[in-house]
């Protein structure tokens, strides 16, 4: 058996949520019932349409025929060809609004998943599996529009035909019906069974997908790692066993499906030439004409058509349901919001902690922390790995919340501050800075789409990148590669802190920011830090002891405590 997915959100969908499901569904692909009466509406014409047609075609055989009027035969075809087209165009219409209305909604599904992430708190998302999420975010979105499209453009449409076309066929000849209707309960009964077998099938294929998705954005991303530890030949290995296991799964699954549309074919086509052979002795017998038999028989190969569409739209909707349930157990996932407050506030860089406390888990990290950071002033920190400074500097970013005790801005509880537009007025580099593959300037005016290149260079040059910027042969329109690989250390350091620089923020925090500068560089970075025009606070954690000099206060962390402080 495939190994259950876990990517920290997984939870149970209850008996009896089926009416939540639907309602989740409903909100995002049928927000009004307009679109699905559209569509009811259009399958109506489509009906009458087809009635007309079998009349016409009945009429044509019976009737215009034995009296050899060519004119009015050719009239006739005429019409029943231009039927036909006219049909044809209502079903291009429907599925023209259908293909818009189903991407409309998985675009504002794909939406809400995002902003969905984006609203977990960093005590949730860290602890997520980021390749199955990848995976499910992009592949089950794409197997519910399928699902959608199955159910609006072929299942709902084509029942309603065939409802019509049944009752036509009743009309036309009960007998002959029958024999349709025969068919009916062994039709039934092969599609109970093949769908149970095809939505296991379905699911471990779905799992076998997320896994390869997931093995293969791991293979991407961590190539260095893969290749400084000589693992090639091990993740070559394991990686292969994945893309076995999506083969395996997926020939089951594909070929299920194929078995599932042979055997609704044969059944179909078997009552049809019945239907041929008793038409025919009841045509020899007198007791049916050939108008009677040829217009009931293009009546069956009609249904027989949107019976199959019907066949061949329902493993969609089942492996689609799979899929549902899956979203809806990570959007509707609780995770507490950090802080929800709305209060705006011109930050002016002051920070207070009032007896602070915080825990990973059953690990306490601090405990009762008091601290101030005043405006305009350099505030350091030092201490052992694990002592809880980056964590001071990830609760002044409102990413975590604390145990107990109070964080303030500007005198305000974070509790009623808008914390995303107080956040938008402090930047941070941490320790390892992150860089997407693009341009350098792309990478520095990040988060400031309307930021002009004067403005970036600037920032450049207070953070002292703008001159190994500027020997590069691109300059600031050089690649960084993925993560930033084509940068040295230090170049990545400066390169960071010029995108923190370029917002111009209240309360700038670096998390070992000279860990790859040499000592003329550090003494270059903290000499421009306070020459700076807008004069953020500055709070710093750092080994370096240059950099401790330079810092208006300094405490020492130790244990989740401070042990001490000093002023400059």
């Amino acid at each position: 058996n495939l190994p259950l997915i876990d990517d920290g959100l997984e939870t149970e969908v209850k008996e009896g949520q089926s009416a939540f499901l639907w309602r989740f569904y409903r909100r995002f692909y049928f927000n009004s019932y307009s679109g699905l009466g559209l569509s009811i509406a259009l399958s109506i014409v489509q009906s009458l349409l087809v009635l007309l047609i079998a009349y016409l075609i009945r009429h044509l055989l019976d009737n215009v025929l034995p009296e050899e009027n060519l004119n009015l035969l050719f009239l006739m075809g005429a019409g029943i060809v231009l039927l036909y087209f006219t049909n044809s165009a209502v079903a291009l219409g429907g599925r023209y609004w259908v293909l818009k209305s189903v991407r409309s909604g998985t675009q504002r599904l794909r939406t809400e998943l995002l902003k969905k992430y984006y609203s977990l708190s960093r005590s949730v998302y860290c602890r997520l599996d980021m390749g199955i999420v990848h995976a499910r975010l992009v592949e089950d979105t794409a197997w519910l529009n399928t699902m959608t499209d199955a159910l609006i453009a072929k299942l709902f449409p084509s029942t309603i035909i065939c409802v019509t076309l049944a009752t036509l066929l009743i009309f036309l000849n009960h007998m002959l019906f029958l024999i349709i209707f025969s068919v009916t309960p062994i039709l039934m009964l092969t599609n109970s069974l093949v769908n149970k077998r095809l939505g296991g099938s379905r699911d471990e294929y779905r799992r076998a997908d997320h896994l390869f998705s997931k093995g293969m954005l791991f293979a991407l991303q961590m190539i260095d790692l893969t290749k400084i530890q000589t693992a090639e030949t091990f993740e070559t290995k394991r990686q292969a066993e994945n893309i076995q296991r999506l083969s395996q799964t997926g020939t089951s699954f594909f070929w299920l499906q194929a078995v599932y549309h042979e055997v609704q074919g044969s059944i179909v086509t078997t009552s049809g030439i019945l239907i041929l052979l008793v038409g025919g002795w009841s045509v020899s017998r007198g007791t049916m004409t050939i108008g009677e038999l040829l217009s009931f028989y293009v009546v069956v190969g009609l249904l027989s058509k949107y019976l199959n569409v019907i066949w061949t739209s329902i493993p969609h909707i089942v492996s689609g349901q799979r899929s549902l349930t899956s979203l809806y157990e990570f959007l509707e996932k609780s995770d507490i919001p950090v802080y929800s407050g709305r209060k705006r506030i011109p930050f002016g860089g002051e920070i207070t902690f009032k007896k602070v406390s915080f825990n990973y888990g059953d690990r306490s990290v601090l405990e009762e922390i008091d601290l101030e950071i005043s405006p305009n002033t350099t505030v350091a920190f030092f201490g052992p790995n694990g002592a809880g400074k980056t964590t001071i500097a990830y609760l002044i970013m409102g990413l975590y919340r604390p145990l107990s005790g109070q964080v303030l801005a500007d005198g305000h509880s974070y509790d009623e501050l808008d914390i995303m537009h107080l956040r938008s007025q402090m930047s941070m580099v941490t320790q390892d800075p992150t860089f997407f593959h693009g341009t350098l300037i792309e990478n520095i005016s990040y988060g400031c789409p309307d930021a002009h290149i004067d403005d970036v260079v600037r920032a450049a040059r207070l953070a002292a990148a703008h001159n190994f910027i500027q020997e590069l042969p691109r300059g600031y329109r050089t690649t960084v590669g993925d993560r930033g690989v084509l940068l040295s250390g230090g170049q990545r350091q400066r390169v960071a802190l010029a995108r923190a620089l370029l917002r111009r923020p209240r309360l700038l925090l670096l998390d070992e920011p000279t860990n790859h500068l040499d000592l003329d560089s550090v003494r270059q970075l903290m000499g421009n830090l306070k020459t700076i025009d807008f004069r953020p606070s500055v709070l710093i954690i750092t080994h370096d002891r240059d950099v401790l000099r330079e810092a208006d206060h300094v405490y020492q962390l130790d244990k989740g405590r401070i042990l001490t402080g000093r002023d400059s």
